[in-house]
């Protein structure tokens, strides 16, 4: 969340500043790279320490499922990327369809399953066994494993 406060991480400090300050004497676009001028930096963040609120909430499904959800239902002014026109374009995959075939796929892997995995590998199963045995595609295990190795 700390992204929200520094521009060259955050797509909405970038859509919002340039709307507020577009126009303005020494203006320049911020990028992934640069950071708006100090002044409207300074700006935007009395801007966003004054005006938005940040709430975490545990949620069942993935980030995007629930920024999908979030942007169907509120549709959200500054929110110019990654829309999709479910009306014009149908999702390339199902989290349905695919759960019919791997149980487990995308849903959050808690700390539990990540013992287990760890136990299980280092017992020799193949990434197809546990990729079975965990309800998710090899890429999913493999990915999971790369990540909780990088932990230690």
């Amino acid at each position: 969340m700390r992204d929200l406060l520094d521009t060259r991480n955050h797509s909405l400090r970038r859509i919002i500043g340039s709307i507020r300050f577009a126009g303005q004497e020494e203006y320049e676009a911020a990028t992934p790279s640069r950071k708006f001028p100090p002044k409207f930096e300074e700006e935007l963040n009395r801007l966003f320490e004054d005006n938005f609120e940040v709430s975490a909430v545990a949620v069942p499904i993935g980030r995007k499922e629930l920024e999908e959800r979030v942007i169907e239902k509120y549709k959200p002014k500054y929110n110019t990327r990654e829309k999709r026109k479910s009306d014009e374009v149908e999702k390339a995959y199902s989290v349905a369809e695919i759960r019919k075939s791997r149980g487990n796929a995308y849903k959050p892997w808690t700390a539990e399953d990540d013992e287990e995995l760890v136990r299980l590998e280092k017992e020799g199963k193949s990434i197809g066994e546990l990729a079975s045995i965990f309800g998710r595609n090899q890429g999913s295990i493999t990915s999971r494993l790369s990540k909780i190795s990088g932990k230690k």
